[in-house]
């Protein structure tokens, strides 16, 4: 297969992008919708697990590290990841927080 992790040849047809703010909406219902369903969820009686998320948005950068006794790491970086920390700081129990720069891209589909 080609590069870019899909297994297909190089000359195949990439699916066109859709801008930023239409990611930023779906990961936005997304985790909406995983408040409503999961938040306050108990698995074992005495036990309640909550939940509080954030998003964040912008350029991200992918690594793969290690290589050493075939063990292998990705990670991410970015601004958008500082962003969504800090909205994930904010949000209280059953909160969903998203960035300013989050916020700016859902005002554009409006």
């Amino acid at each position: 297969g080609g590069g870019g992790g899909g297994g297909g040849s190089p000359d195949e047809a990439l699916p066109p992008q859709e801008p930023l703010s239409t990611h930023v909406l779906r990961a936005s219902l997304c985790c909406l919708q995983l408040l409503e369903r999961e938040n306050n969820f108990s698995p074992v009686p005495g036990v309640t697990l909550t939940l509080h998320m954030g998003i964040g948005a912008g350029d991200l950068s992918a690594f793969c590290v290690g290589g050493h006794a075939g063990k292998w790491e990705y990670f991410i970086a970015g601004e958008p990841i500082e962003q969504m920390a800090v909205a994930t700081d904010l949000a209280t129990s059953g909160q969903l927080v998203i960035s300013d720069r989050a916020l700016a891209l859902l005002t554009r589909l409006a």
